[in-house]
């Protein structure tokens, strides 16, 4: 292999880094490794005083994302980690580890205590954490998605690689973990889904600092309001309207359910009109979605359709 020598001709101790890392190879001896940064394949890795990368496929666990990876590996620095040299390649030149996990430790919880989680994703109504982080990474990962009814309102918005701490309340009645920055136990956030889904509740449109509409409950519970077809049937496009005419801080009155996957969306039920400095008995009233609709026909069937999916 010295006719490859050309490659380390600037940095000869390489050649001689490379051939230990062969050596390495050979006798399948594990080497530790120092986590860089993600690139498009793979994630740059230090073992032995070289370069190496470990491609996606070959990390000590998988992600459905790779993206993840780049919220979690910052977090990973504080434990040693171990590979396997798979490939030396001179001409490149390049090494190529294996850093799969063996992950025999499962995750226990303890009902009432916090644990530490990694932001992977966020979404509009709902963020996903790995709890990995907590068991230092013994269990591989740990995710689970946190409904925003379960979240504390922060200050600034939540981004990937946040670390959060909620509380782990028990297992709902499917057996599912439920985790929570708002409650203190599995009651009290059985008791507010209760009073949200079954109440009448204001609902108030702001924005966020893109500019996009958001719906809030109680200022902090952000929940889906769509002119779906199957609450509102042939009235759907003129709700929709009436949804669209909203504008910022306009408050309405609805009432919530909740999806299959958890979601909260709201059934609009009554207009209210916001408040002004100065009094006008023409905004005083209470305006119902019929008059926003302009049709008291459709208002009296619209009314129907609402009594009955209530039933």
């Amino acid at each position: 292999m010295d006719d490859l020598s050309t490659n380390f001709d600037d940095k000869p101790y390489l050649l001689d880094l490379y051939r230990k890392m062969e050596t390495r190879m050979e006798k399948d001896r594990r080497t530790v490794i120092s986590w860089g940064e993600p690139k498009e394949k793979g994630v740059s890795v230090k073992v032995g005083g070289v370069y190496a990368y470990v491609p996606f496929n070959l990390m000590p666990w998988s992600y459905r994302i790779v993206q993840w990876w780049n919220h979690v590996l910052p977090h990973m620095t504080h434990i040693k980690w171990f590979g396997r040299v798979i490939d030396v390649d001179y001409s490149a030149p390049m090494i190529k580890m294996d850093a799969r996990q063996t992950n025999e430790l499962l995750p226990h919880f303890t009902e009432g205590e916090g644990y530490n989680g990694v932001v992977v994703r966020t979404q509009k109504y709902a963020v996903t954490i790995d709890f990995g982080l907590h068991f230092h990474w013994k269990t591989g990962p740990v995710l689970h998605e946190i409904q925003n009814i379960d979240l504390i309102q922060i200050g600034s918005r939540l981004l990937p690689g946040q670390v959060l701490c909620p509380k782990f309340l028990g297992l709902d009645a499917d057996e599912n973990r439920v985790f929570s920055m708002r409650h203190s136990n599995m009651e009290e956030r059985v008791e507010e889904q209760r009073e949200l889904r079954e109440d009448e509740v204001p609902i108030r449109l702001v924005r966020d600092e893109s500019g996009r509409r958001m719906y809030l409950v109680k200022d902090e519970i952000a929940v889906a309001l769509i002119a779906e077809k199957a609450l509102y049937k042939e009235f759907k496009e003129k709700v929709k309207r009436a949804i669209n005419r909203l504008q910022e801080g306009d408050v309405i009155k609805g009432r919530l359910y909740q999806t299959p996957n958890g979601k909260l969306r709201g059934i609009w039920t009554e207009w209210v009109p916001r408040e002004k400095p100065i009094p006008d008995p023409a905004i005083e009233m209470a305006y119902t979605i019929g008059k926003r609709i302009e049709n008291y026909d459709d208002l009296i069937r619209l009314d129907s359709l609402k009594n009955s999916e209530s039933d």
